[in-house]
């Protein structure tokens, strides 16, 4: 009989947790026998990924919809769960966060789960109410993943009776997808930044361009929601460059001198690995799990505007100091390639199906 091991995430990703499937999957299909399970909703762009999404190991579960928000993961999970109950081949289950790993808790079958952090515990009463109880269902589970120390500590102080369940592997980045560019002579110094915005960047970006007029180029790429940030699209240093495709990301990293990313909790920090993959100094807060990332590849400042304002500062007089953390942050980089993450996954996934064949025969 096969040994079907089901790697269970929502959608192909560029980033993030739909990164994290995409990237085991790819690695570990070629050596064991696997199946990626999506939502038939999914969005997929054939060029940014490796992965057919005909391919017969992508398995599509139909997903209905629900009214009620919170609710709208049942319309994938609930099928997903019944799709794996009747499916005998599966013998060991990887969900690849908590709300699903929660929900396959119920199935008798071999179950690992990846928590990429405890942040829903903050959200408020509700998601705290609720999240509580799916973290206390990774009791089933026969190993809880952890891609940071941070989230590791932290979900052992909540949860204590996980401790002997958690292995910590940290995740990768393309290193041949995001590389350094070819060195060009600018008279501009190109500061960037990606994702989520702080509010408090906006005087902080403000000021350089202030104080260094046409010397510098400012490009925020990523959906800007924030209203704070409109009174800066009237300056000609500012540019917004609005959500970037996985297929421009080499592209911008490479534009940027100086990224920047201000962050008070990050369960990993996929985007500034990424930016110190390509050659960028990175100018990043020394928070949460980001430290473990970026080491020192990085400009490491505390969580607050004036920090980052010094800290660009700093690099823009210094432009040798900018080549430094260049390289610094492409070396550092290279410590996280995706290999590294896909090979100590497949020892778990080993480790489970050798001790469940030792469990069978007693």
């Amino acid at each position: 009989m096969k040994e079907t091991i089901a790697i269970l995430g929502e959608s192909f990703g560029a980033s993030g947790k739909g990164l994290y499937v995409t990237k085991l999957f790819e690695n570990i299909n070629k050596k064991m026998d696997v199946k990626l399970f999506l939502r038939d909703i999914t969005p997929y762009n054939s060029k940014d990924f490796a992965i057919p999404y005909d391919s017969k190991n992508v398995i599509k579960i139909k997903t209905f919809r629900t009214r009620i928000r919170f609710l709208s993961g049942l319309g994938y999970y609930i099928p997903l769960y019944f799709y794996i109950l009747k499916n005998k081949d599966i013998k060991v289950i990887h969900a690849f966060d908590e709300r699903i790993g929660a929900v396959m808790s119920f199935l008798k079958r071999p179950l690992i789960v990846t928590v990429h952090d405890i942040a829903p515990l903050y959200w408020g009463w509700f998601s705290k109410f609720l999240f509580k109880r799916l973290y206390k269902r990774l009791i089933k589970t026969k190993c809880v993943i952890v891609d940071s120390k941070n989230t590791e500590r932290m979900l052992i102080k909540e949860f204590p009776f996980l401790s002997e369940k958690i292995k910590r592997i940290y995740l990768g980045t393309d290193l041949e997808k995001f590389k350094p560019g070819k060195e060009k002579k600018k008279k501009t110094i190109t500061i960037g930044i990606l994702g989520d915005l702080d509010s408090e960047l906006k005087s902080t970006f403000k000021k350089i361009a202030k104080e260094y007029g046409n010397k510098v180029k400012i490009i925020i790429g990523g959906r800007v929601a924030l209203k704070e940030f409109d009174e800066l699209k009237s300056n000609p240093e500012i540019i917004f460059k609005g959500f970037i495709k996985d297929s421009e990301l080499p592209s911008y990293y490479q534009g940027i001198d100086i990224f920047v990313y201000k962050h008070k909790s990050e369960g990993f920090g996929f985007i500034p690995l990424e930016a110190m993959a390509s050659g960028c100094a990175v100018v990043v807060s020394n928070t949460a799990s980001i430290p473990e990332v970026v080491g020192s590849g990085g400009f490491l400042v505390n969580n607050d505007k004036e920090e980052f304002y010094n800290a660009i500062k700093h690099l823009i007089e210094n432009k040798k100091l900018i080549k430094t953390y260049s390289k610094k942050g492409r070396k550092r980089a290279e410590k996280f390639p995706w290999s590294n993450c896909s090979n100590k996954v497949i020892k778990i996934y080993k480790e489970v199906l050798r001790n469940e064949h030792a469990h069978n025969k007693k």
